[in-house]
């Protein structure tokens, strides 16, 4: 997963940015996890929208908070 920041600095509250996933990883991930490539990708696709809006995943507390996010909004 990939996110890029592409929202003008100036204005605080807009979101703007592209997400790139890969299906081919949701799928190999989807039979190591024991889940369907459906939920891997939605789990992708919110991980990039946390780190749009500003989460980091570099130190175990944002790794923590991250993941808590993350459960909070993906259910398998």
């Amino acid at each position: 997963m990939l996110a890029f920041d592409l929202a003008d600095k100036t204005k605080s509250e807009e979101i703007s940015g592209d997400i790139i996933v890969s299906a081919d990883t949701a799928v190999r991930n989807a039979m190591l996890y024991k889940t369907t490539p459906s939920f891997e990708l939605s789990l992708y696709s919110l991980h990039g929208l946390l780190h749009l809006l500003g989460y980091k995943d570099k130190s175990l507390k944002q790794i923590k908070l991250m993941r808590k996010k993350e459960s909070e909004y993906v259910n398998p």
